[in-house]
């Protein structure tokens, strides 16, 4: 008879630097056992980036029409968006901090957001423009996801502590 470990409410080690570990298993289970406030600030985001990069999308010299694609880009851009922007909120804990982790990686994480709606507004139309935000985004999220066990966040004690 095999024995099952019991289970726990603890996010799982499963860092990705492990031999054999899977890297998109490990960054859902990041998501997935995000904090409560998180999630509140995805649930908030996510649609607001969504409009955002929609309308974006919509921006289209008089006479063209919008690409059947573009409704499918605007959207998963704006889920891309919306996750690595409430990757910046607190956890329990850390006040009122935002977590910025790894400066160099957040500050590009951050920045994918913004170069990614430029794109998405330059060129609304190009197919490989909409590749490039999609693939800017991802690479943004994946950062700030990988940065969670790579670059945590330390959190200075007031002097006389």
């Amino acid at each position: 008879m095999e024995s099952h470990p019991a289970p726990t409410d603890q996010h799982p080690d499963t860092s990705p630097t492990e031999p054999g570990a899977n890297r998109a298993q490990h960054w859902l289970d990041t998501i997935r056992w995000w904090p409560r406030r998180r999630w509140l600030a995805a649930l908030a985001l996510i649609p607001a980036a969504v409009v955002t990069f929609l309308w974006a999308g919509l921006d289209l010299p008089t006479g063209t029409t919008p690409p059947a694609w573009g409704w499918a880009v605007g959207v998963l851009a704006g889920v891309l968006a919306g996750l690595t922007l409430s990757s910046y909120v607190p956890g329990p804990g850390s006040g009122h901090l935002i977590e910025v982790g790894c400066s160099p990686c957040a500050l590009a994480s951050a920045a994918s957001v913004a170069g990614a709606l430029y794109l998405r507004g330059a060129s609304p139309t190009s197919g490989g423009i909409a590749v490039a935000t999609v693939a800017i985004l991802a690479l943004g999220l994946q950062r700030r996801l990988s940065d969670a066990a790579s670059c945590p966040v330390t959190t200075r004690q007031p002097h006389g502590s």
